[in-house]
């Protein structure tokens, strides 16, 4: 199987785009915010992606 073949799935690259517009919502964030709340929510939003990666690594 193809090492980075995970990259082709439509779950990926949902979640990809999820991650983008995650961060781009962020960006209007209020400053007092920016150190908190939203980095949760980066940290979140990237971390589906990366567990698609490892998991299809696992097969």
């Amino acid at each position: 199987m193809e090492l980075f073949y995970y990259r082709r799935l439509d779950v990926y690259k949902d979640t990809k785009q999820l991650a983008i517009n995650v961060n781009e919502a962020l960006k209007s964030f209020p400053k007092e915010e920016r150190y908190a709340l939203t980095s949760q929510l980066q940290r979140a939003s990237t971390s589906v992606m990366f567990n698609i990666a490892e998991g299809f690594g696992r097969l």
